[in-house]
């Protein structure tokens, strides 16, 4: 559970804190606010619940004030970057390292009876090679790019997809509309031979 407060308190709430502080500004000025999400927050995925949940909400509330400041003259944008987690290190080794650690040291017992440390220390390498495969970029200019048109357009979208290629782009601007059997647990996917939960390995 302080695994998910602590991002929350980062990307939901900081960024909620930080809006509120300077709306009345904004307001006066007729100004604009631009706020980043992320796809995590249009399609969720193994292992990322936490991370979804926050920037799902960023999306929603961004929405809100959409339609609150329309009287105003404010426009809200939101960009919602892919597939940039090298461009960005959102994963460093070292801070990765730490949270991985916190995680299993805290997990619940019944926790590790179902699953098996062997099984966490799997998917959270899964998940760490994912984040640093090919897929991402170390380019982020495509998002910077998109935060330029935000803020200076004067008829600026509501929201940005950024893919970090064409492919990319197209993947998360269909995944939400197919159908959960085409896509259901297809992210972080397992092999045969890989590592499989404790308690599926015993016979009920």
């Amino acid at each position: 559970m302080a695994a998910y407060r602590r991002v929350m308190e980062v990307n939901t709430f900081g960024t909620v804190r930080v809006t509120k502080a300077f709306l009345p500004l904004v307001r006066r000025a007729k100004g604009r606010v631009v706020n980043i999400s992320s796809v995590g927050g249009l399609c969720a995925g193994p292992l990322a619940a936490g991370y979804s949940m926050t920037k799902a909400a960023m999306e929603f509330f961004s929405d809100a004030l959409r339609h609150e400041m329309h009287k105003w003259g404010v426009k809200v944008v939101i960009v919602e970057p892919a597939s940039f987690a090298r461009a960005t290190d959102i994963v460093l080794p070292a801070v990765y390292k730490k949270f991985a650690e916190d995680l299993r040291n805290n997990v619940e017992d019944v926790v590790k009876e179902d699953y098996g440390i062997e099984y966490f220390d799997f998917k959270m390498e899964q998940l760490r090679l994912y984040a640093h495969g090919e897929g991402h970029t170390r380019n982020p200019t495509a998002v910077i790019e998109a935060m330029v048109d935000a803020v200076t357009l004067t008829t600026p979208s509501h929201r940005y997809l950024v893919g970090s290629s064409f492919e990319d782009y197209v993947t998360w601007m269909w995944l939400g509309y197919f159908p959960t059997r085409w896509t259901g647990s297809t992210l972080l996917a397992e092999k045969e031979g890989d590592p499989k939960p404790a308690m599926l390995k015993k016979n009920y």
